[in-house]
């Protein structure tokens, strides 16, 4: 399509770590519609998905960005870093510093007082301090989606815990302590926001001039929390554009500015943009299959739902009943309790140490929450079955014990190792190695 031309539309893709967006544009240069959408691995799908959407009879030509997968068919690849600063000019002339920030990374383009352009700052390879760090902090607290924990960060009044974002591994250990000492999960989210922000502070600006304004793009720019943490770090006039996907736009931009395009047929259909001999893939190895293992036995006497009358919860708790207590006399038994960084589980032995009861329920970044809701299900299974029953020892362990532990007088506090190691030696004497995947981590053990 010959620059000038006003027949066609410019369609700009860009396909990134976590999402998918779109841009059309009109023969002279103007913004018409955008697509945005989370594309979970399923990159072929979302595509389609968007150009569902489209008048493909109007789309001239098609540009995409180099992230953009080559089985996606395409007139012309531009760099992204190009096509954020062809958006960013054209969107924003006002703009003398570029901050994107998008699901696995983040940089920093820096132009001169007059608008030309001086270098590129980019993070390592590595998600941490990105928006795929909040989605994934979001998932551990339980929370519906990063939007949730926004809403909640914005809620905070009083001064956030501090949450390393550097590493996602640093995170958790400062989240659970966070957790132990008890701040809400409003200040966590918040900790969690302005962790994020000053891992960007602290990677990008280094002591090079930043001029003004400072245009901040990407998924996270939709951040409002994140936004707000940059402003009072930085300390810099910025302009928040989180609607607009610059990378798309850039790359429709540049794609009209070509002299001379190579156009599709016009209607095109959906399968024409994709090149599936592009999309086979071999593997060397065959599926891994379970030939050597065996799973325990999980049935029990009796299993179901509990919903809190007193406690509120964002989860319901499950309830499983292994065995049959007599009503006529009292029995001694014991609790045990794991408060762990993504569930939190309860059992309660006899005096010899077999399983009466079980209890599972979501942390949800509320361990008091979820140990109340243990609580109340256990008042709740001694008053239907009428038992008479005297605790005679608690003890807690899991991430949260020492928090949990102080508010419900537990008689121990162990760690998760030695709360492994004593039970895999009295329910199964002859191992020697325990294996344990958890939902935020795993641990290995040899006995």
């Amino acid at each position: 399509m010959p620059k000038g031309h006003t027949g066609a539309h410019i369609l700009g893709l860009d396909v990134g770590a976590v999402s998918v967006s779109a841009v059309e544009l009109d023969a002279k240069g103007e913004l018409l519609r955008t697509f945005y959408e989370l594309h979970h691995g399923e990159i072929e799908a979302t595509v389609g998905a968007i150009l569902e959407r489209l008048d493909l009879a109007r789309i001239g030509a098609l540009g995409s960005t180099t992230s953009t997968p080559s089985f996606v068919r395409v007139d012309h690849r531009y760099d992204n870093q190009i096509c954020l600063i062809t958006a960013g000019r054209r969107f924003h002339p006002e703009a003398r510093s570029i901050l994107v920030v998008g699901g696995e990374r983040f940089g920093l383009v820096r132009f001169d007082g007059r608008g030309s352009y001086l270098s590129f700052r980019a993070n390592p390879l590595c998600a941490a301090g990105t928006g795929s760090f909040l989605d994934q902090q979001a998932r551990r607290l339980n929370l519906e989606s990063v939007e949730a924990l926004t809403a909640l960060a914005l809620a905070n009044e009083g001064p956030p815990p501090r949450i390393a974002s550097r590493c996602a591994v640093f995170a958790k250990t400062d989240l659970v302590h966070a957790q132990q000492e008890g701040h809400g999960l409003e200040s966590i989210c918040d900790g969690l926001c302005r962790g994020l922000a000053r891992n960007i502070v602290d990677t990008l600006f280094t002591g090079e001039a930043i001029h003004e304004p400072l245009l901040v793009v990407g998924g996270v720019a939709k951040n409002r929390a994140v936004v707000r943490h940059l402003r009072d770090l930085l300390k810099v006039g910025m302009v928040v554009d989180g609607e607009l996907p610059h990378g798309a736009a850039g790359a429709a931009l540049k794609l009209l500015d070509e002299p001379r395009l190579h156009r599709f047929p016009n209607p095109r259909a959906i399968a024409d943009v994709f090149d599936r001999s592009l999309t086979k893939r071999t593997y060397e190895h065959e599926p891994l299959k379970l030939r050597l293992s065996d799973y325990p036995d999980f049935g029990s006497l009796e299993a179901f739902f509990f919903r809190g009358r007193v406690v509120q919860h964002s989860h319901r708790l499950e309830v499983g009943l292994y065995r049959e207590l007599a009503r006529s006399r009292r029995h001694r038994v014991y609790l045990g309790i794991d408060i762990g960084s993504t569930s939190t589980k309860a059992v309660v032995t006899d005096s010899e140490g077999d399983v009466v009861a079980g209890f599972y329920t979501a942390t949800a970044g509320t361990p008091l929450v979820a140990v109340r809701l243990i609580l109340e299900a256990i008042s709740d299974w001694i008053r239907r079955k009428n038992l008479d029953l005297r605790f005679v020892g608690v003890a807690t362990t899991g991430a949260g014990r020492k928090f949990i532990g102080k508010i419900i007088g537990a008689d121990l506090i162990l760690d998760e190792i030695t709360a492994h190691a004593r039970a895999a030696l009295e329910l199964h004497p002859g191992v020697d190695t325990i294996i344990e995947i958890g939902g935020q981590d795993s641990k290995f053990t040899t006995l």
